[in-house]
C-alpha cells in the first residue's frame, strides 16, 4: 500500500511538474505511407532541436490508428523521441475481427512488415542511428512483445497486450514459447479489471521468467482495457499516469 501511494505521489508531483514548465515547441506532425508495399498509413512526429533523437514505433489497437494513438505518439516527442504510429491494423483487416478470429492469423506477413518499418524509422532525418523501440496497445502490444520475443526492436512497452487468443492457437507458434535469454527488455501493463484476463499475463510473465527474458509486469488494481484513453473505470486515470512514467524509465533506461 506505502509503495503504491508513493507511486501516485510521484504521479501527481509529475503532472504538476509539466504544469509548471514553460510550453513546449510543438512537435512537427508528417503523414507517410510505409511497409513493404507502401500500402500503410503513418503519422510521424518529430521533436523541435537538431536531435539526433532515439526513435520509437507506435502499435495501435485493433481498432485501427486514431487521435489517442496520435495523442501518445505527441507526448513521446514531446519527450524527446521521434515516434512514428502506422495503421497495420487496417491494412490486414485485423479490425474487422469480431473478437473469435486468432491475432496471428496474418504473422508470417506482418513481422516482416513491421521490421521493414522499423527500418524506415532508421533512415529518417534526427533518428538517432541505433536501435527502434516499439510501443504497442492491445492487439498491437500483442505484436510488440512478438517483435520483442525475436528481438526484432530494441525495448518494447505492452499496454494490456491482446493474449486472450494466444492459447488458441498451435503449441509451437505461442507467443509464450517464443522467449529467450536473447529477447528485448519487455515491460507490460494490465489491468485487473480488464476482459482480457489477468491470468494471461501472469502466464506469459511466468513463460519469460522460465525463460529468462528480460522483463516487467505491472498490475494495476480497478484498471480496465484501453486504461490510458478511457477513464471511465475507477483506477484507469490513476494507472495511466504511473504507467507514463514508467515507460519513460524504461525507455531511458533502453535505448538512451
Amino acid at each position: 500500500m506505502q509503495q503504491t501511494m508513493c507511486r501516485l505521489v510521484a504521479a501527481v508531483s509529475a503532472t504538476a511538474l509539466f504544469a509548471a514548465m514553460p510550453a513546449q515547441a510543438e512537435p512537427t506532425r508528417t503523414e507517410m505511407i510505409v511497409g513493404l508495399r507502401h500500402n500503410i498509413n503513418a503519422v510521424l512526429f518529430t521533436p523541435q532541436g537538431p536531435g539526433p533523437f532515439p526513435g520509437i514505433m507506435l502499435l495501435p489497437t485493433a481498432d485501427g490508428m486514431n487521435v489517442a494513438d496520435e495523442n501518445y505518439c505527441r507526448k513521446l516527442a514531446e519527450a524527446g523521441y521521434v515516434c512514428l504510429a502506422h495503421d497495420f491494423i487496417r491494412t490486414y483487416v485485423i479490425g474487422g475481427y469480431d473478437g473469435r478470429e486468432p491475432l496471428l492469423n496474418n504473422r508470417a506477413e506482418i513481422y516482416p512488415d513491421l521490421i521493414h518499418v522499423e527500418q524506415q524509422i532508421k533512415t529518417l532525418p534526427k533518428v538517432r542511428p541505433g536501435g527502434i523501440g516499439t510501443i504497442g496497445f492491445s492487439a498491437g502490444g500483442f505484436f510488440a512483445l512478438g517483435l520483442a520475443s525475436r528481438h526484432a526492436t530494441m525495448a518494447a512497452v505492452s499496454y494490456y497486450p491482446a493474449l486472450g487468443k494466444v492459447s488458441h492457437t498451435p503449441r509451437e507458434v505461442r507467443l509464450e514459447h517464443s522467449f529467450s535469454r536473447e529477447s528485448a527488455p519487455v515491460l507490460i501493463f494490465h489491468g485487473t479489471v480488464d476482459h482480457i484476463p489477468v491470468q494471461a499475463v501472469q502466464n506469459i510473465d511466468q513463460a519469460m521468467t522460465e525463460a529468462g527474458a528480460p522483463h516487467e509486469l505491472k498490475i494495476y488494481p480497478y484498471a480496465g482495457h484501453i486504461f490510458e484513453r478511457d477513464f471511465s473505470q475507477p483506477g484507469n486515470q490513476a494507472a495511466a499516469a504511473d504507467a507514463w512514467i514508467r515507460t519513460l524509465e524504461f525507455f531511458k533506461r533502453h535505448m538512451q
